[in-house]
C-alpha cells in the first residue's frame, strides 16, 4: 500500500513538472521583444541612434535614402516606453525624428532624415540588447581598406523571384565565420554586411559589390535570364565578390531590403520591361485558341477590378498619414494589402 502511494506521488510530481516545462516553453515562444529606450549620440557630422530592447531582436531594414526615409521593422515586438509616445522629434540637422507604428504584431521604426543620400551602418549592441544605427554624409566617409586576409562573410545562396509585376527580386543569403582574425574585423562588419551598387543607366548595366564576402563554389555556375535583367557573371577577388547584371529596362531603380535573421540582402529591380518589335511580330503570327484568349481577357478584367478596389483605399490611407492619423492610416493600408 505504501509503495502504491509513493508511486502515485512520484507520478503526480512528474506530471506537474512536465506541465510547468510546457507552460514555460509556450510562454518563451510567444514572448515579444520590448523596445524600451532610445539613445542619441552626436560625434562631428555623425549621429548614432541606439534602440535598446530587452532581448536580441530580429529586424529588417527598408531604405529609400534619396527620399530621406529608412525603416527598421522589429519582428514580434512591442513598445515599452514609459511615456507611451509613438513619435520622437530631435533638434538635429540630419535626423528629424522617429515614428513608431505597430503593424501585424511587428514594430516599424520610421526614421525621417533631413539630408538626401546619407550613408548609414547598423550593428548589434555588445553589452546591451538592441541595435545601433550610425548616420553620416556620404562625402564625409573615408574609404576603408579591405583586409588582406580572407573574408568575414560567406555568400551561401542567390535567389531570383519574378512573380511580382512591379519588380524582380534578387536575394543574397549570407553566413558569418565563427572564427575570424582580428585583422579582418572592421566596424562595418557587424550587421548588415556591406553592399555597394554601381549603376550605369546608359549601358543598362548594374554591378553589385560585396566587400569582405566570398561566394561558395556552387554559385560560380549560376544562370538566370528574365524580363528585366540577365545574370551576366559572378567574380571574386581575394576577399570580395562582384555580381554583374545586364538590364533589359531603360528606366530602372533599385530598392534595398535587409533582414537580420536569416542574414540576407534583397534587391528589388524596379522597372517596366520593353516589348520588342519582333516580339509583337511573333505574337501576331501566333494562333491563340479561344480558351487562351478568354483566359487573357479574364486576367485583364480581374486586374482592373482589383486596382479599382485597392487605389481608393490606399489613397485614404495616405491622406490619413498626412494628417498624422496613424492608426487610421494603418487600417487602410492593411485593407489594401489584403486585396
Amino acid at each position: 500500500m505504501r509503495l502504491f502511494r509513493s508511486i502515485s506521488i512520484l507520478l503526480i510530481l512528474s506530471i506537474l513538472i512536465f506541465a510547468g516545462f510546457l507552460a514555460k516553453k509556450a510562454n518563451s515562444s510567444t514572448k515579444k521583444i520590448l523596445i524600451q529606450n532610445i539613445e542619441l549620440q552626436r560625434s562631428g557630422k555623425q549621429i548614432s541612434v541606439s534602440l535598446l530592447t530587452n532581448d536580441s531582436p530580429v529586424y529588417e531594414i527598408t531604405e529609400n535614402l534619396s527620399a530621406k526615409t529608412l525603416i527598421v521593422k522589429f519582428k514580434k515586438a512591442q513598445l515599452d516606453f514609459s511615456d507611451e509616445r509613438i513619435e520622437r522629434h530631435f533638434n538635429d540637422s540630419q535626423l528629424a525624428g522617429i515614428r513608431f507604428l505597430e503593424i501585424d504584431g511587428d514594430i516599424w521604426a520610421q526614421f525621417k532624415l533631413l539630408e538626401k543620400d546619407l550613408s548609414y551602418s547598423v550593428a548589434t549592441l555588445n553589452q546591451m540588447h538592441g541595435i545601433k544605427i550610425d548616420f553620416r554624409p556620404v562625402f564625409d566617409i573615408q574609404a576603408l581598406p579591405d583586409p588582406l586576409e580572407d573574408a568575414a562573410y560567406i555568400l551561401d545562396e542567390i535567389k531570383f523571384n519574378s512573380s511580382n509585376s512591379r519588380h524582380t527580386s534578387l536575394t543574397f543569403f549570407f553566413s558569418k565565420k565563427s572564427i575570424m582574425s582580428s585583422k579582418i574585423s572592421v566596424p562595418e562588419d557587424g550587421q548588415p554586411p556591406r553592399i555597394f551598387l554601381l549603376e550605369d543607366h546608359q549601358k543598362n548595366h548594374l554591378r553589385i559589390r560585396l566587400p569582405n564576402t566570398m561566394p561558395k563554389k556552387k554559385l560560380e555556375k549560376i544562370e538566370y535570364s528574365g524580363t528585366r535583367f540577365d545574370f551576366e557573371k559572378l567574380t571574386s577577388k581575394v576577399n570580395q565578390t562582384f555580381i554583374d547584371l545586364k538590364l533589359k529596362i531603360p528606366d530602372f531603380s533599385v530598392e534595398k531590403h535587409f533582414v537580420s535573421s536569416p542574414l540576407k540582402w534583397r534587391l528589388d529591380i524596379v522597372g517596366i520591361p520593353v516589348k520588342k518589335k519582333e516580339d509583337f511580330h511573333e505574337k501576331s503570327l501566333e494562333k491563340l485558341t479561344t480558351e487562351e484568349l478568354t483566359a487573357r481577357e479574364e486576367e485583364r478584367k480581374a486586374r482592373r477590378k482589383r486596382n479599382f478596389k485597392i487605389n481608393p483605399i490606399f489613397s485614404r490611407g495616405e491622406n490619413a498619414l498626412r494628417k498624422k492619423k496613424y492608426e487610421e492610416a494603418v487600417n487602410f493600408f492593411r485593407q489594401a494589402y489584403s486585396l
